[in-house]
């Protein structure tokens, strides 16, 4: 199977999850993840209103979403790198399967603007459009609308870091929490969780995933590494993908000065209609 970014090939393909599940029964194989490195330390007004979570007893499975969101809406700008393994990572020409970038949220928390850059050189901007530097639109920037083809695919690579919308997704779906004690991610002592999740229950869009594959896998356990504040420093979050694996492993680092994130200037874009010629 080929999967691919360019142009042509999103109005065909549509989406990344009915790609990977139009592959599955001619695929097979496994792999375990491995986490990126990047720096990470809660800042001081996340210690400040996170600061009651300290010390405040056992992270459960009725009380993990609460937790960990209510520490992450408190939280304005984050960095991370994510990085994808397994069988399907960066199956076929022209798939990323490395991202860095900057996280900016809004005052309503999952309303969040994300730049970000890729293994294949690419340079991605979400607000409420996307736009996207890429070997195929010559130094511009692809301006995508929710109707333009090839939107879906990219929106689904951003939703993919978007720890603060997965982790609410998980709502009401969490049956059990493992704690498997302490760990170091980035110089930062963690608590190492493994959260069970009823894809049943939870909301597929938000975490990215293809009702069809998460219905036939039931379940999956993810994994948050949560500093002293609740804050996820690591997530480990495989995709439902029936007899194959795909896990996004994502670093996400709170020592970030405030930033801004804006579209690109009016001449440094172009549709796509331009990119058809």
């Amino acid at each position: 199977m080929r999967i691919t970014h360019k142009f042509a090939a999103l109005m065909i393909a549509g989406a990344t999850t009915a790609a990977l599940t139009a592959c599955q029964d001619g695929m097979a194989g496994s792999s375990d993840a491995a986490g990126p490195a990047a720096g990470s330390t809660a800042p001081a007004q996340a210690e400040e209103a996170a600061g009651s979570a300290e010390g405040s007893g056992t992270v459960t499975a009725d009380n993990f979403v609460e937790r960990t969101s209510t520490a992450l809406s408190m939280i304005s700008t984050t960095t991370f790198v994510a990085e994808y393994s397994g069988s399907l990572a960066g199956e076929g020409a022209g798939v990323a399967t490395r991202f860095e970038g900057t996280e900016v949220y809004g005052e309503v928390p999952d309303s969040v603007a994300i730049r970000m850059t890729t293994n294949l050189d690419e340079d991605l901007i979400r607000l409420d459009d996307i736009w996207a530097q890429d070997e195929e639109t010559d130094g511009k920037y692809l301006h995508l609308t929710a109707q333009d083809p090839g939107y879906q695919f990219r929106n689904e690579q951003f939703s993919a870091m978007n720890v603060y919308a997965r982790t609410v997704a998980l709502d009401g779906a969490v049956t059990a929490v493992e704690d498997r004690g302490t760990e170091t991610v980035a110089g930062t002592e963690t608590h190492h969780y493994v959260v069970t999740v009823d894809l049943t229950a939870a909301d597929l869009e938000a975490l990215g995933f293809d009702a069809s594959a998460a219905a036939q896998t039931g379940s999956i356990d993810v994994e948050y590494f949560l500093d002293a504040n609740d804050l996820p420093l690591r997530t480990v979050i495989p995709s439902p993908v029936p007899g194959q694996t795909l896990v996004n492993t994502m670093d996400i680092a709170y020592n970030t000065p405030p930033a801004e994130i804006a579209a690109p200037p009016e001449d440094q874009t172009i549709s796509p209609a331009d990119l058809q010629g």
